[in-house]
């Protein structure tokens, strides 16, 4: 009993041992074409284009292979690689599978370019584009908090010089809102800004400087309305502060996610007020959500007059199949752009056709003259206008 009970101890602590090893599990690497340019580099985390060569490293796992890929250029040798003596060269020559559509590594002059340039200096991972435009807008509320705190110092100090007066030249009165607005919520942390756009119905997501971006909108401006074009979704402010968009929304009823494509200037948002400071009691966030409700049924009822209305109301309108809906998107074109009351689309007539499918896909189950209301919601009346 005792050399068994031995034997059990002793096959139970190796199997501790060996449980607690790392358990490697070693890369494959590919080269090939870019098949359809949706790929993003995992270095630079740019998009790879179709046909661009690009090098794979796949990993198998239990129940998947998980792939990053690389630009040529922006790939370097793992960590693993170098301590087992793995070099540029021999590791395009012995590791790397060319699945290339003309077999590329064939090519000496492509082999030894492509040796270069893993050999090469591994680059630095560059700011995606969405995070340097928020840092950008970021950076000039900053500057400007800076001036705005410079000039209530100088008008404390005394009345101000001709020099100092022109020098404050350059800050507009919506420059010195947005400072203020700065300095007021720079120190709030992230949950605290999260905070301010729940209770204001404003998206959530995304980085500190984001969500300040939102925050300090929202405080100069009011709350962003919802889409006139969807009349469902939210839309988000963009990264560099100057237009808003609409994604779409999900759709409880069909369980699925519906698109919406509208893009406006933040000047023309709708914007609803009060910007809500601390949270609102049930009451005020009833009515806020009432008030929303109504704001996006006053902007998409539009202004079409008599003639516009009997004409959308007469359209053979049938949205249940693609051939139907692009129909239904050249004879709107037509009924919008006929007439003394016609809508201010683009100029070229296959991006307006495009704009008003986009609004149709959107709203499948309104009748024509609802889907009138929303193109005029969202471009206005050319007479309006003048």
């Amino acid at each position: 009993p005792s050399s068994i009970i031995r034997l059990v101890i002793g096959f139970h602590l190796q199997f501790k041992i060996h449980s607690k090893k790392k358990i490697f599990v070693m890369a494959t690497y590919t080269i090939e074409n870019a098949k359809s340019g949706r790929a993003s580099c995992k270095k630079c985390k740019e998009k790879i284009g179709k046909g661009v060569l690009r090098i794979g490293e796949h990993v198998e796992n239990a129940d998947f292979t998980s792939t990053k890929w690389y630009h040529v250029p922006c790939f370097n040798l793992t960590r693993k690689l170098k301590s087992d003596g793995v070099t540029a060269e021999s590791f395009v020559e012995e590791h790397l599978t060319d699945e290339s559509n003309d077999n590329e590594l064939s090519n000496e002059t492509t082999f030894a370019t492509i040796v270069e340039q893993i050999a090469a200096k591994p680059k630095p991972a560059t700011k995606s584009k969405k995070v340097v435009e928020t840092n950008d807008l970021i950076s000039t509320l900053k500057r400007n908090s800076e001036i705005l705190l410079r000039e209530e110092d100088a008008a404390d100090d005394g009345p101000a010089t001709k020099k100092s007066k022109t020098s404050t030249s350059s800050i507009s009165s919506t420059d010195r809102q947005n400072a203020s607005a700065y300095l007021e919520y720079s120190t709030f942390k992230v949950d605290d800004l999260k905070d301010l756009l729940r209770w204001n119905r404003q998206h959530v997501g995304g980085t500190r400087a984001e969500l300040l971006s939102r925050v300090i909108d929202g405080h100069v401006y009011g709350r962003i309305g919802r889409c006139a074009s969807c009349t469902k979704g939210k839309f988000k402010l963009s990264d560099d502060g100057n237009s808003v968009t609409c994604s779409g929304y999900y759709d409880e009823e069909s369980a699925s996610r519906v698109a919406c494509f509208n893009k406006t200037s933040k000047s023309k948002a709708p914007r609803v007020r009060p910007w809500y400071q601390s949270e609102p009691s049930e009451e005020e966030a009833e009515e806020m959500d009432k008030i929303q409700e109504q704001h996006v049924e006053a902007d998409s009822s539009g202004v079409a007059s008599d003639a516009l209305s009997t004409a959308a109301e007469n359209l053979d309108w049938d949205l249940s199949n693609p051939v139907g809906m692009k129909k239904a998107a050249k004879d709107m074109l037509d009924i919008c752009a006929s007439g003394e009351s016609s809508v201010d689309l683009p100029e070229s007539d296959s991006k307006a056709r495009m704009e008003i499918g986009r609004i149709i896909i959107s709203n499948k189950d309104q009748a024509a003259t609802d889907i009138l209301g929303l193109v005029i919601a969202k471009y206005g009346l050319k007479e309006a206008k003048q």
